[in-house]
């Protein structure tokens, strides 16, 4: 599957707030409570869960997952959370989606590499 060239947003730690694993990311000016991102595995070239924004700081914002896509990388990062603050290697995030909107799009992409829309 192609991913849309999107913002990616870098993980800067991870953190355990009230018992479950929280990802730390950078703050941007898109970025509030309720906003919804995915998070995407750079190796498996999938998602492996959703992501909303928690709580913003002036520097950093706090997040949760809403969709545990991939139980075993939640896990993981369940079990380091306490010991190991590093972010997790090849994971980052984008933007949620609407699935029919990402197809669309990852459409559009095709059609243009392949050629098929002629101005």
């Amino acid at each position: 599957m192609l991913k849309p060239n999107l913002s990616e947003i870098p993980i800067v730690s991870i953190c355990n707030r009230e018992g479950t694993v929280t990802l730390i990311l950078p703050r941007q000016e898109s970025m509030y409570p309720g906003v919804i991102y995915e998070v995407w595995d750079c190796i498996l070239n999938k998602a492996v869960g959703l992501v909303e924004i928690d709580s913003v700081g002036y520097e950093q914002c706090y997040s949760k997952a809403v969709d545990r896509i991939e139980p075993i990388f939640w896990a993981e990062l369940e079990r380091k959370m306490d010991k190991d603050p590093s972010p997790p290697e090849n994971i980052i995030l984008y933007p949620y989606i609407n699935i029919q909107l990402k197809y669309l799009i990852e459409l559009v992409i095709y059609a243009i590499h392949e050629r098929l829309i002629v101005r």
